[in-house]
């Protein structure tokens, strides 16, 4: 399962690789391999070029339903929510609302949220420039979400607005 969806032309030296609307596991790959070929790499030695993030993800389980629709309505809300709820963090510089909730803080790294179509729980998915970073990064958020999932009153110490 998964993939990516393609969703702009690829210039591939003066031919348009027109994009594909669906998700494929194949298409993504092949600019590497190309990259790869034309530079005479092995894709190791194409990726070592690269100063990639460390990516981490978890999932809260048997995470209510209600709460994370609740939660995600809360955050989706206003700016001033979103910014209250990840402020432990870090101030949010950007935000991306497809697919959950995909914030980038004021270092640079990512958090993304969003319920699961699927099972009862919370998915959370981060980057970071190092993998302790990343780590941190998601206990933390698996924390944020927990304390607020757990607190008597479901905005408690956090800075919501209505």
């Amino acid at each position: 399962m998964g993939g990516t969806i393609i969703a702009s032309d690829f210039d591939i030296q003066g031919r348009i690789l027109s994009p594909l609307p669906t998700r494929d596991s194949v298409l993504p790959i092949l600019p590497a391999f190309f990259t790869a070929a034309r530079r005479k790499q092995t894709l190791s030695q194409l990726a070592a070029s690269y100063i990639l993030p460390f990516t981490a993800a978890d999932r809260l389980e048997n995470f209510d339903r209600t709460k994370s629709a609740a939660l995600m309505a809360r955050l989706h809300h206003s700016d001033y929510n979103l910014q209250g709820f990840f402020a432990p963090l870090s101030e949010v510089i950007d935000v991306n609302k497809v697919n959950g909730l995909r914030v980038t803080l004021a270092e640079g790294e990512i958090v993304h949220v969003r319920t699961s179509v699927n099972a009862p729980e919370m998915r959370c998915y981060v980057e970071a420039r190092t993998e302790q970073a990343a780590m941190e990064l998601l206990q933390q958020t698996a924390g944020l979400i927990r304390q607020w999932a757990e607190s008597s009153y479901p905005d408690a110490g956090f800075r919501f607005e209505d």
